[in-house]
């Protein structure tokens, strides 16, 4: 009886051990890390760490490696985990790597507006640029500033900053040009713009103002002209012209002239140049040369398009002392 008694105890002891050994084996497979063993921590930020899954009653020891904030370190974060008997049960590890994604931040000014004629540089846009991994002194910036805007109408700044690892950010912001004909007159003189030539009409003035505004007055006639370069798929080279008598203004001749492989087509229409328009288009051109063969409503269509504006600012230039300029 007793060996019976002794061979059941036996038994269920070893159903107690084995349940006890699987629970504790189950136990240690449900400690994990949360997330990623290998991690990147932008730097100048700090990394949360989610931890690790342990069971009830287990407790965790947590040991950070050395953190040196810069791009391409890696610290380690150690996590031992205990049994309720204070035995050691699993240990896992998680890395983090420091790495830099972002460009560089910048504090605009508060300039809402230009003035022709006058220089701009990048203290004038930007208060101040800094980088979370890169020397202010290291940062790469690239603009067309300094700058002087010769001509009025909308323009667009662009400034792009670079860290060393590549990063950019780019300010890019719209202005309004405001026109001012006496700083424009100093910049063209400051540049020496102003040519001086002779030709039939006696002597001649004539300024390259942009890659797209050219003036030119001849004295003896005392006619201004205007010439403003458009992009058009009309031809490879369109520009407006429009040109006056400085003492007589009411003549005002405005010419739309397409030029493509040699040929050239130009329309042109007189208008009273003494009179201000707000709201005006044409429907046939006052006289047509068309090598190009160009149908005349879409060289209407392209012509219309420019002429208010281009008008309106030919008539800010027209009452200028151009005599003084010899």
């Amino acid at each position: 009886m007793k060996k019976v008694i002794f061979c059941i105890l036996s038994f269920l002891l070893t159903i107690m051990l084995s349940s006890c050994s699987d629970l504790i084996t189950n136990q240690k497979d449900s400690i994990s890390i949360i997330g990623n063993f290998n991690n990147e921590v932008e730097i100048g930020t700090i990394y949360e760490d989610p931890g690790i899954n342990i069971p009830n009653g287990y407790y965790l020891k947590k040991e950070e490696g050395i953190k040196l904030p810069l791009v391409g370190n890696e610290y380690e974060i150690k996590y031992k985990v205990y049994s309720p008997s204070g035995e050691l049960v699993k240990e896992l590890s998680r890395y983090v790597k420091y790495v830099d994604t972002t460009g560089p931040t910048y504090e605009t000014t508060d300039i809402d507006r230009l003035t022709a004629g006058k220089e701009y540089e990048l203290s004038d846009f930007i208060a101040d640029y800094n980088d979370n991994s890169t020397n202010k002194s290291s940062i790469v910036i690239s603009s067309d500033l300094p700058k002087i805007f010769s001509i009025s109408g909308n323009t667009t700044i662009n400034i792009e900053f670079k860290d060393k690892y590549g990063n950019t950010t780019t300010y890019n912001e719209t202005f309004h040009v405001v026109f001012n004909l006496n700083n424009i007159i100093k910049y063209w003189k400051d540049q020496k713009l102003i040519k001086t030539t002779n030709s039939s009409d006696g002597k001649k003035l004539e300024i390259n103002a942009g890659s797209n505004l050219k003036f030119e007055y001849y004295q003896n006639t005392k006619t201004l002209y205007m010439y403003k370069y458009i992009n058009s798929e009309l031809g490879s080279k369109v520009y407006i012209s429009i040109f006056g008598a400085t003492n007589n203004f009411k003549n005002t001749n405005i010419v739309f002239n397409v030029y493509n492989n040699g040929l050239t087509s130009t329309g042109k229409v007189v208008i009273d140049g003494t009179k201000n328009y707000y709201d005006m288009s044409f429907n046939k051109f006052d006289e047509l040369s068309n090598r190009l063969q160009l149908d005349e409503s879409r060289m209407l269509e392209e012509f219309n398009k420019y002429f208010l504006d281009f008008n309106a600012e030919f008539n800010m230039y027209k009452h200028y002392d151009w005599e003084s300029l010899f």
